[in-house]
């Protein structure tokens, strides 16, 4: 799955210079992304799912790169956390959204 492929690409900077050095960009490029979001938006966390934020090493020093970006410093402690519900927060959000819709009409 993609959990496991991440998780192999992460050990994988561990003996490859160039996997490390493409694994840095891609958590700067995430950083400044995120960032951008949280200068638009009054978030207390960002909350990252899917396969590749199951690797913790994503997460390693991002909360701090995307301090760097932060426009205003009292958004600077906006941590950035794993999704508690993995691969399957999607699959629980669709869920959500059908029981509403659901509730709605039944009782709407």
């Amino acid at each position: 799955g993609v959990a496991r492929s991440a998780k192999a690409i992460f050990a994988m900077a561990d003996h490859d210079s160039h996997v490390g050095a493409f694994l840095e960009e891609v958590k700067d490029r995430l950083a400044q992304g995120i960032a951008a979001a949280v200068n638009l938006l009054d978030v207390e966390a960002v909350v990252i799912g899917g396969g590749l934020a199951q690797s913790p090493r994503l997460f390693e020093g991002l909360t701090e790169r995307v301090a760097q970006r932060l426009l205003l410093s009292e958004l600077r402690a906006v941590p950035c956390l794993p999704a508690s519900l993995g691969d399957d927060s999607v699959l629980v959000g669709a869920g959500a959204l059908a029981w509403d819709h659901c509730e709605r009409g039944i009782h709407g």
